[in-house]
């Protein structure tokens, strides 16, 4: 048995300048993807399904869906890695991949205000710029305000 990807403008059959390395995942599979028989409740028969068969015959099959597009990604908004939505883990407008990068994110936003305000910006430009929204019982006007009186 063997795996043949083809997504995004690379096979697995073709390699070389500019190429994936997926040349390398049918060597990698070979032995870790075995059928197995199960029962079908709803069919009332039995059933052939291919699944891994070891840990890195299934790391190899979630490398495969993951370029494949078969899962959702998302590039961090603060440090600019891929980091992985998982429905009813994380939600789907997520803008950073860890509370860490959402707190640095947030800190160059409110330094970002600072900057402006000493450079004469208005609340209402400030608010503009950054794209401000309200949270909670806040109002825009009241968290830029509140950022700038930090210093």
């Amino acid at each position: 048995m063997s795996l043949h990807l083809v997504s995004k403008g690379f096979s697995s059959r073709h390699s070389g300048p500019g190429r994936s390395d997926c040349h390398v995942l049918p060597q990698l599979v070979s032995g870790h993807r075995l059928p197995r028989e199960v029962w079908s409740e709803t069919e009332r028969q039995p059933q052939l399904v291919f699944g891994p068969s070891s840990l890195l015959g299934a790391m190899v099959c979630q490398l495969a869906a993951a370029s494949h597009g078969g899962w959702p990604f998302q590039e961090c908004a603060y440090c600019h890695k891929f980091f992985r939505l998982q429905p009813g883990v994380n939600r789907a407008n997520r803008l950073t991949c860890s509370q860490t990068c959402k707190q640095y994110l947030h800190n160059c936003r409110v330094q970002r205000a600072q900057e402006l305000a000493t450079k004469g910006w208005t609340v209402p430009q400030i608010i503009r710029e950054l794209h401000v929204k309200p949270h909670g019982s806040k109002s825009s006007s009241a968290l830029v305000k509140a950022w700038i009186d930090r210093k």
